[in-house]
């Protein structure tokens, strides 16, 4: 019982030792496969040039045999050599080849992603789900956080959300927060877009609505700046012009008390306002884009 013991243990420990030999083999033949220089690189040749031999011994074809072995020994080592050459070097160029598509293809995986995301949200948009549109916004802006377009109407849409139905206070004035952070980086992005200069002109000016009546001038004149930056970067800006008009149009209806805190803390530099200077500013802003429905709204309210 006792030796028939050993002899089953021996035999596993016979077993197991030659499974971890054969591993062992296994590895080494893996990493010589993987080696430009390898003794693989010159097998074909090597098996193939003794069955030639052979077959010209048989047909008494072979004349001068050591130099004609010799002469097989020394091209088998060139085709080797060659081979194993240009193994090395199609191996370095598929490397390089591949680090230069893996971005460019990511790249491109990335802005048809943001691009689908963002037509997404133009149509969540039309069908008035403004949450919607502002997650997939957020995934076109997280792809390509650099494109202005994307991140303006993210901008939009947070100022639109404080004034969605049953919107409290508090979290209109945090949509309208986030909005200007969004702005802020569109002009920090590109200060000679007039894109981020508009948004950052609306989110003061929305904000405004939800404020004391000093913070309320005091974002009343930093929108009215954003505006004329947004202008002199491009004269042709409907939106430029309309919100002109919406700040000629507020100042122009503020109370006696607050024309009376503008003259004194501003003096000229912040325009009073007029219904006048707004009319005109609705009147070139819906004259450059006649198919805006806002521009006819404000213009007939006026």
């Amino acid at each position: 019982m006792v030796g028939n013991a050993s002899q089953i243990l021996g035999s596993s420990a016979m077993r197991r030792s030659s499974n971890v030999q054969r591993r062992k083999v296994k590895v080494e033949v893996i990493k010589r496969s993987h080696l430009p220089f390898s003794v693989f690189s010159f097998a074909p040749k090597i098996l193939y040039n003794p069955f030639v031999l052979l077959l010209d011994y048989e047909q008494r074809l072979l004349k001068q045999p050591l130099r004609r072995i010799g002469r097989l020994v020394t091209q088998s080592i060139q085709d080797g050599l060659l081979g194993s050459v240009l193994h090395l070097f199609s191996k370095k160029s598929n490397r390089h080849a591949s680090r230069l598509q893996g971005p460019i293809r990511s790249n491109r995986r990335c802005r048809m992603e943001a691009r689908r995301s963002f037509e997404k949200a133009k149509q969540l948009e039309k069908d008035m789900d403004l949450e919607g549109a502002i997650a997939s916004l957020e995934h076109a802006s997280e792809l390509q956080p650099e494109n202005v377009n994307y991140l303006a109407m993210l901008s939009k849409q947070y100022t639109d959300m404080s004034f969605a139905p049953g919107t409290s206070r508090e979290t209109a004035r945090m949509y309208n927060e986030k909005a200007l952070e969004v702005a802020e980086k569109i002009v920090a992005l590109k200060p000679k877009d007039p894109a981020g200069h508009v948004a950052r002109g609306v989110c003061k000016g929305r904000l405004a609505y939800f404020s004391d009546n000093r913070t309320k001038i005091e974002l009343a004149k930093e929108a009215e700046e954003s505006v004329r930056t947004a202008l002199e970067l491009n004269g042709d800006s409907d939106l430029g012009h309309h919100l002109m008009g919406r700040f000629q149009y507020e100042m122009a209806g503020l109370n006696l008390f607050c024309r009376a805190f503008v003259r004194v803390v501003y003096g000229t530099t912040l325009s009073p306002g007029s219904y006048q200077h707004a009319l005109e500013a609705f009147e070139k802003a819906h004259s450059l884009r006649p198919d805006r429905v806002i521009h006819k709204v404000l213009l007939g309210k006026t």
